[in-house]
């Protein structure tokens, strides 16, 4: 692979300046401490009175308040962004940590506004929100009000602002530093930072999207889980060491909405889950953003393929088979393109099979119609699973190569495959 060195555009930084009226650290402590001042006379004045208001004087709390977050804003953000430029420097890692204590501090001077406007009864609340001149805060108002079901008093509201800092913005922080430092080998002894080798996967040439294929063993809990990876954080399939296992196809429906990323459900399912009826709980309550199926597995037997869509809620049904369509075929085009209803059927007249065994049915996939060599079509079979959850053990299979791994005998390698258009006896 090779990546294209621009030496003008590495030595380009943000001029933050700006933020800061040129004044640098200073400028921050500038911006900080007259926040802090403005913060102080407007708890002083506001403090307890929200049901005093009227609309004017909303419109004149507001723009006081958007006085202080500007400022408050302004100096964040140009700690933020040096930070980020170099995680490794004390002084900007000392800076950032100063605003955002700083910025806690604040907030928890401010937080009685939030919920002492939540608080008001909505008949009062519309009446001032119908106020002239109050356009530019009105969205934030009534966005705060949702959450008022949810809202804790100002003494716990203040306590859970606090702990904030030194736990999920500590562990944020901690994060970036440790993310900032990795490096990627993307072939041929060329490293480059995390962030460079992921926007390869957003490159227009299909051959560099699919070079990731990192096989993963992992713990980042209580479970060890192997699997193969997508994006870095998410896996299109694997296997934990309680004994679940979970696969991964297209849904074939072309809806869209507000959900979790498939390979992020599949590493949640296989970090939390123990067998499928834990899995089954967790995918009936989680949201979804595309259409896809999810086959689990444990140890006891038990299996399940799951029809996961962003518009309807999950349904679920006993069968060990999923292809690229949820019972009907909804977009024939894809179908055809990706023979769906020929690998379902394949799949399960050899499971019906009394002849079949685990190793020929093992085989059968790296054979038509079950592998596909459909690459510039987008549809070809880029590798095969077959995970052993009661073993601890997976095999990765090619045409022509098979990688076992296992929880006790997971050794670092690499394997190159070579993809081509054509057909597979």
């Amino acid at each position: 692979m090779t990546t294209v060195s621009d030496p003008e555009l590495e030595t380009v930084a943000w001029d933050l300046e700006e933020l800061v009226e040129g004044d640098g650290t200073t400028g921050v402590d500038r911006l900080l401490d007259e926040a802090t001042r403005r913060a102080d006379a407007f708890a002083a004045a506001h403090a307890g009175k929200m049901t005093e208001l009227d609309g004017p004087g909303l419109v004149g709390v507001m723009q006081e308040l958007a006085g202080i977050q500007d400022q408050l804003g302004r100096a964040g953000n140009y700690a933020a962004l040096q930070f980020s430029t170099d995680t490794a420097d004390p002084a900007r890692g000392a800076l950032l940590q100063k605003v955002q204590e700083r910025a806690t501090q604040l907030e928890t001077k401010l937080l009685f506004f939030e919920l002492e406007w939540a608080a008001l009864d909505d008949a009062r609340a519309e009446e001032l929100l119908a106020a002239d001149g109050l356009d530019f805060a009105r969205h934030y108002l009534r966005s705060a009000r949702r959450y008022r079901p949810h809202l804790l008093t100002e003494p716990e509201e203040k306590v859970l602002t606090e702990k904030a800092l030194t736990g999920r913005s500590a562990w944020g922080r901690l994060f970036e530093e440790l993310v900032s430092a990795l490096q990627v080998d993307l072939g041929g002894g060329e490293e480059v930072p995390l962030d460079s080798a992921l926007s390869q996967l957003l490159s227009p040439d299909r051959d560099v999207r699919r070079m990731e294929g990192i096989i993963w063993s992992t713990r980042m809990g209580e479970r060890h889980v192997i699997g193969m990876s997508d994006c870095l954080w998410g896996l299109l399939d694997g296997m934990n060491d309680a004994g679940l296992a979970v696969s991964l196809t297209f849904g074939g429906r072309r809806v869209l909405g507000d959900g979790f990323g498939i390979p992020l459900v599949v590493r949640y399912l296989l970090e939390t889950c123990d067998d499928v009826a834990s899995a089954r709980e967790a995918l009936a309550r989680l949201p979804y953003a595309l259409a896809h199926n999810l086959t689990v597995v444990d140890t006891a037997g038990e299996v399940l393929t799951a029809y996961l869509s962003p518009d309807r809620e999950p349904f679920f049904r006993s069968v060990p088979a999923a292809t690229n369509h949820q019972g009907m075929v909804e977009w024939p085009e894809q179908a055809r393109a990706t023979r769906t209803i020929e690998r379902e059927r394949c799949i399960l007249d050899l499971l019906a099979d009394p002849d079949t065994t685990a190793a020929s049915f093992e085989e059968s996939f790296l054979r038509s119609p079950l592998f596909s060599t459909a690459y510039d079509s987008g549809f070809g079979t880029l590798y095969t699973a077959a995970y052993r959850p009661a073993e601890g053990t997976a095999d990765y299979r090619w045409p022509a190569h098979t990688w076992r791994v296992g929880f006790d005998g997971f050794v670092e390698a690499e394997h190159t495959e070579v993809l081509a258009e054509g057909s597979v006896a």
